[in-house]
């Protein structure tokens, strides 16, 4: 397992559960999607919206429900591994992001 999809499930999967809560919010599609899915400690939102390719109408929708989910679970940390991803899913206020 390699590349930022793998990197991304070691990291969440071996954060400290007594410190963190672990959140994952993915695209649909990726070639770990089954690997994620047996993480049973950690959350995972799938967005159908969140694409690799530019495409303006699914990344404006993508910017708003990423935004809305932000607020609502107030992350400690935002962690992206794309410029894209790090652009859309910039976290709340305050909070460390990590690209």
């Amino acid at each position: 397992m390699g590349g930022a999809q793998g990197n991304t499930l070691f990291t969440v999967s071996h954060l400290d559960q007594k410190v963190f809560e672990p959140l994952l919010i993915s695209g649909i599609g990726g070639l770990l999607d089954d690997e994620a899915a047996k993480m049973q400690k950690v959350r995972t939102i799938y967005l159908s919206e969140m694409v690799r390719e530019i495409a303006p109408l699914k990344d404006l929708l993508c910017f708003f429900k990423l935004r809305h989910i932000l607020r609502k679970e107030k992350p400690d940390i935002v962690h992206s591994h794309s410029s894209k991803a790090g652009i859309l899913g910039a976290g709340p206020p305050g909070a460390p992001v990590c690209r």
